[in-house]
């Protein structure tokens, strides 16, 4: 039996990058949570697939974001599963994961998807949802803290859908991240 991982390339979390001070709040809600806002603070969902299909297992971010080297902002992976029928469906947001981002030094290119204002985090804390310690921690977070790219592997846990949520903390100009799911 061959174990093999879909290669995918990335793609932005956000079509256009987030600029809320803090995190914008997530309740439940009847309304079924669906697609990119384009705006700077609107939600932007990512669909895993309906209920009771198969779905990726996991998403790599590469955070970034606009500010000077050293200047952090928060991200969050929020799951949503929906609850009863379609008729009193209901859909709930569970946090799966929230971490902590410096940026740094290293940019995007002028011109590009990318830009040269765009920084790369450098620097990734967990700040809560994960319970590993030691090398199962460390195999999730690369967190080089050096002037070179860092990521994080964050799993669905199931969820159809997944929400990537910024907070710029008043730090960071704005904030997004790459992401490909595996």
């Amino acid at each position: 039996m061959k174990i093999e991982t879909l290669t995918m390339p990335f793609r932005k979390a956000r079509s256009v990058s987030q600029t809320s001070s803090s995190f914008v709040s997530k309740i439940p809600t009847i309304t079924e949570p669906t697609g990119d806002a384009a705006s700077a603070t609107g939600a932007s969902i990512i669909d895993l697939g309906s209920q009771g299909s198969e779905t990726q297992n996991a998403v790599l971010l590469v955070p970034y974001g606009a500010g000077n080297d050293n200047t952090t902002f928060s991200l969050r992976v929020i799951g949503w599963r929906k609850l009863g029928t379609t008729q009193t469906a209901l859909w709930i947001p569970v946090n799966l994961i929230e971490l902590a981002c410096t940026l740094s030094a290293v940019t995007g290119i002028a011109g590009m998807d990318l830009i040269n204002t765009d920084r790369f985090a450098d620097t990734i804390t967990v700040t809560t949802g994960s319970t590993l310690s030691g090398e199962a921690a460390a195999e999730n977070v690369v967190s080089p803290a050096n002037d070179t790219i860092a990521h994080a592997l964050v799993d669905f846990k199931g969820f159809t859908k997944i929400e990537v949520s910024f907070s710029t903390g008043s730090s960071a100009t704005n904030c997004n991240c790459l992401l490909c799911l595996l």
